[in-house]
């Protein structure tokens, strides 16, 4: 007895497409982020191999509004055998949301680092001897030699749809369907 071919046939495929097409989105998104995830890895390798630890007394923040106030950039004032020196921090992961100012005015400002930050001073700072431009905060540095790789991800979230793609021929033509649906809806 053969199987009888069903109505549902189709709609599965046609889910198939769509789950692939929102592989390939996520995918992409995860890629995008992972010349910046090697940035900030390799940066720590190079620090925590070559760099100087010093003290910074003076820290400042860079608030700006996006999702939100955030903080997207931080600025370190240090004491090195070259003098004092003034350097904007690699890699600032500042998780903590900013507070938003209490009059109305500018969409970005600094600021000093209050207490509760994470960049509260005194901050613990890793620089290159010979460039002291080239710093990283200390906690910054440990979590980014201590945080998993998203490449062995990143590669996953590629290559399962594409796999999916090719071993299934009748989901070739589904993700051919939800495309060009998609692209008929945009138009």
């Amino acid at each position: 007895m053969t199987a009888r071919p069903t109505h549902a046939t189709p709609y599965l495929a046609l889910l198939v497409g769509w789950a692939v097409v929102f592989g390939w989105v996520v995918a992409g998104t995860t890629l995008m982020q992972l010349p910046r995830d090697l940035a900030r890895r390799d940066d720590a390798h190079l620090l925590a191999e070559q760099g100087s630890e010093a003290t910074a007394a003076g820290v400042r923040r860079h608030v700006t509004l996006g999702r939100g106030w955030y903080v997207d950039r931080v600025t370190v004032s240090f004491t090195t055998a070259d003098g004092e020196i003034t350097a904007v921090l690699r890699h600032v992961e500042d998780t903590e949301p900013a507070q938003r100012p209490t009059t109305r005015g500018p969409y970005q400002y600094w600021e000093d680092a209050p207490p509760d930050s994470v960049y509260a001073p005194p901050l613990e700072v890793v620089h290159l001897p010979g460039d002291p431009t080239f710093a990283m905060a200390q906690p910054d540095v440990e979590r980014s030699l201590t945080a998993a790789s998203s490449a062995p991800l990143t590669l996953a979230l590629c290559l399962a749809p594409t796999a999916a793609v090719l071993a299934v021929p009748r989901s070739r033509r589904a993700v051919r369907a939800a495309l060009s649906g998609l692209l008929r809806a945009r138009a």
